[in-house]
């Protein structure tokens, strides 16, 4: 008889076994070092929050936010709410934010004074 010996394919299978634990470690560390990344660079939400317009004619207000200019500005109208989340804001960019007022015609004020996120150092 063969005491001691493991009977023939039985370590095959414990390798195997190993192999596929070894596998699956790998994968999980990929797992997590990607979520890292994925999260590092998840998109920036910004709550912007103003002063109801004394003028008893406003109905709403519009946001305006751009990375460089007014004139490539992103315009959101935040109903007549005096506070807004602008979602979806890339991680490291500086962002202009400003707000305007309209009335039921549609006429609409100046932009406000400009607020910038991240802030300037």
């Amino acid at each position: 008889m063969n005491q001691g010996f493991a009977p023939a394919g039985r370590g095959k299978s414990r390798r195997r076994h190993y192999l596929w634990l070894l596998l699956l470690l790998i994968a999980a560390g990929i797992a997590l070092v990607a979520a890292r990344y994925a999260f590092e660079d998840a998109a920036v939400s910004v709550k912007l929050a103003w002063d109801p317009s004394p003028d008893p004619s406003v109905t709403g207000y519009r946001i305006y936010y751009s990375k460089s200019n007014w004139d490539e500005a992103v315009v959101v109208d935040a109903g007549n709410r005096t506070e807004f989340t602008v979602a979806g804001l890339e991680r490291g960019v500086t962002y202009r934010f400003a707000a305007t007022a309209y009335n039921r015609k549609g006429d609409e004020s100046r932009l406000s004074n400009e607020v910038t996120f991240p802030v300037k150092k």
